[in-house]
């Protein structure tokens, strides 16, 4: 039935007439096996209820259905003369798309078989109660059918080879590694060359040069300055161990009688310790001239401004704030020792100095 056709009977059959449900009813009675099971499909896909005479004609495949002339009676190829047992099978789209798919297969490896003995041949993997005689009206149906699966199929493939030679022809067009990096300019060779210096860590950067190359590049007073803050460093480190050693052997000796009645008779002076002062924001060599200002003063506890917390037990702190972070000079306020000084320092090295020198004299 065409689409058209379909339609008007759809109409009849759900309609409220009781001689338009009739009409659609003797309808069913002249339709072919394929074209009621077509029917039932698309009732299924607009959700229409089957009943009447098209849900007894499904119900009861074993009947058959009177056909217009008395002649063949629907794609199954049984005729009026015919046993009136004879089992009649309804195919939906499942079942040929089973036997459309397997059946195209087998043809491109069995090109000089017929499509009768192809289709015989995969009915017998489909169950005993589902298959149906290899007549004219199925290998009608299968081979219309076959066009359409295998045009859809080829024309998949088609695309997808065309699309892998529009491919490969470009692939062959394209420049070589080596004409690549030739018609580079200057200018993308400069970015190029920043990203590789920007993915190298320092120690891998530096390991390439040699240690003179490296000496040359830097200036004799960073040299010293580092040099000289290296020594002051260790030097406050050994002080510090120092103290600590002396402190240990005081309260050791204090226990000792003899020492009690000796601290009674002289009264030894402290020792004096230098005070600690924390440099946060500064550079290398302007640490040192500051250090060299005051002339052994002091101990110098150098901050790295990037590291994630403040830590120092530094007596005094002097953060140079045009080269910190807000949010680091708040956390240094938060962790300094209790008692230490903070100072908060604008610019000038003297200025600097001078502030350390009136902490240290308070």
């Amino acid at each position: 039935m065409h689409s058209a056709d379909v339609d008007l009977w759809i109409k009849d059959y759900m309609s409220e007439t009781k001689s338009d449900r009739i009409k659609a009813g003797k309808a069913v009675s002249k339709m072919t096996t394929d074209e009621i099971t077509n029917l039932k499909t698309i009732l299924e896909h607009r959700h229409l209820e089957i009943r009447g005479r098209l849900a007894q004609a499904l119900a009861n495949p074993n009947g058959t259905v009177p056909s217009n002339n008395g002649a063949s009676n629907g794609s199954n190829g049984a005729s009026n003369g015919s046993a009136p047992n004879q089992r009649k099978v309804f195919w939906g789209e499942d079942e040929w798309d089973f036997l459309v798919s397997r059946v195209s297969a087998l043809s491109l490896k069995e090109p000089m078989t017929g499509i009768t003995n192809l289709a015989t041949r995969i009915m017998q993997q489909m169950p005993e109660e589902q298959r149906r005689p290899a007549h004219a009206g199925l290998v009608s149906e299968l081979g219309k059918r076959l066009v359409e699966y295998n045009h859809a199929h080829w024309l998949d493939v088609e695309q997808e080879l065309k699309t892998a030679k529009e491919e490969l022809h470009r692939r062959k067009e394209a420049l070589s590694r080596e004409e690549v990096i030739a018609s580079l300019t200057e200018e993308e060779i400069e970015q190029f060359s920043n990203k590789i210096i920007d993915a190298l860590s320092p120690f891998d950067l530096v390991s390439r040069f040699s240690e003179q190359t490296i000496l040359d590049c830097i200036t004799t007073e960073a040299i010293m300055a580092s040099a000289l803050i290296r020594v002051c460093s260790q030097a406050g480190q050994h002080t510090r161990l120092l103290e600590e050693n002396l402190t240990m052997t005081t309260r050791l000796l204090a226990e000792l009688p003899q020492e009690k009645i000796r601290r009674q008779l002289q009264e030894k002076p402290a020792p004096v310790r230098l005070p600690q002062v924390a440099f946060v924001g500064f550079k290398a060599d302007q640490i040192g001239i500051i250090a060299d200002s005051l002339r052994g003063r002091i101990r110098i506890d150098i901050i790295d401004k990037n590291r994630n917390t403040f830590d120092s037990q530094a007596d005094i702190i002097i953060l140079w704030t045009k080269f910190i972070s807000h949010s680091f000079d708040s956390q240094v306020a938060r962790n300094m020792k209790k008692g230490a000084r903070l100072i908060r320092f604008n610019g000038g090295l003297e200025n600097a100095a001078r502030e350390i020198e009136r902490a240290i004299n308070l």
